[in-house]
């Protein structure tokens, strides 16, 4: 019997910079088809501000209602 339980997790980071290497090795690592067992990952995007952050998580709330 496993003690192992899954979670679903939202991360929003920002960086001043696209081509910051942190920003890379952190896209490199939660987009590794390594990270997601069953093809979990729901959504992943690169959004300009925290308005585009807020519009995308109101979009998804509202997308098991349809």
């Amino acid at each position: 019997m496993s003690d192992k339980q899954e979670v679903n997790c939202i991360f929003a980071v920002h960086f001043d910079d696209i081509n910051d290497p942190r920003y890379k090795a952190i896209t490199e690592i939660m987009m590794g088809g390594d990270m997601w067992v069953k093809r979990n990952l729901v959504y992943a995007e690169h959004l300009d501000s925290r308005d585009e952050l807020c519009a995308q998580i109101e979009k998804l709330e509202y997308k098991d209602d349809e």
